[in-house]
């Protein structure tokens, strides 16, 4: 029989070799999620018995985290923005970096009724947001992996219409979006041979590679963003640290006014933004 606090103590110690410092809180997370509790609740009940089902499904997942395989894919889920994100190894899992895009698009634009369109949407973790937190907003996810777009339809509500489509190419020119909002892949090749084994192992390399340079979605969505926006319609991107330059020379054309990049809370060059031309 194992107590919550045995299996705490002993998945912690269990997990240190793949999950260093993080190993506690790691043990928690998954002793939460198969005992539906709460953080407090399991300090509280602490002496409480597993149940054998619970014990098994705890220490299976004990096991694929040992293959190197991220929390997130072993337990289904993420928690973005206040909310719990179904994932698998066919969409990333999203990342802190992605929320404070999320965040800075609800700052940024109006809360009368918008239509946008979502590229790269993934797990639709960005459209499912904004959509819960301006249910007035309606939007298009897309993306090209018909596997993503099944995990996507999980997560998004009636309020977000998912197409599968090579980037822009599902999109009539005058669409007439209020806004795009896009996190693509912007890692290089380079970049991508050197990540951590539990990104490049795990997470789709369709979802991370941008190119040779990270820069093939940006440069796409700078010559065809305009065809598919109302006049002064609004660009959001998510880019990576040192893309701030490249980005905004890409951008730096007839078709398009305001430009500037915010930096994100550890303090890099990370939320594009550019306005259409009225």
């Amino acid at each position: 029989m194992f107590t919550i606090h045995q299996a705490l103590d002993t998945i912690a110690r269990d997990l240190a070799s793949v999950a260093g410092e993080c190993a506690s809180f790691e043990a928690q997370t998954i002793l939460m999620h198969y005992l539906g509790s709460t953080r407090t609740a399991l300090f509280i009940n602490d002496s409480h018995a597993l149940a054998d089902v619970q014990l098994d499904a705890v220490l299976a997942a004990v096991a694929k985290r040992h293959t190197g395989m991220p929390l997130a894919y072993v337990l289904g889920v993420a928690h973005f923005y206040g909310r719990t994100i179904k994932v698998t190894p066919d969409v990333l899992i999203p990342r802190p970096e992605t929320e404070e895009l999320v965040s800075y698009v609800i700052s940024q634009e109006k809360k009368d009724p918008a239509l946008f369109l979502d590229l790269c949407t993934g797990s639709g973790a960005i459209a499912a947001t904004v959509c819960e937190e301006r249910p007035q907003w309606q939007g298009i996810g897309l993306d090209i992996s018909e596997e993503a777009l099944a995990v996507a339809k999980k997560n998004c509500n009636q309020n977000v219409m998912l197409v599968q489509a090579d980037f822009l190419a599902a999109c009539a020119p005058r669409c007439s979006f209020d806004f795009i909002v896009c996190n693509p892949p912007y890692i290089t090749k380079k970049e991508y041979a050197d990540l951590d084994r539990q990104v490049r192992d795990f997470e789709p390399q369709q979802a991370l590679v941008g190119g040779d340079d990270g820069l093939f979605f940006y440069r796409l969505l700078a010559q065809q963003a305009c065809t598919l926006l109302k006049p002064g319609g609004r660009v959001y991107c998510e880019i990576g640290a040192n893309q701030k330059k490249s980005v905004e020379a890409l951008f730096d054309i007839k078709e398009f006014t305001t430009i500037k990049t915010t930096r994100d809370m550890s303090g890099h060059e990370r939320i594009f933004y550019a306005k259409a031309f009225l």
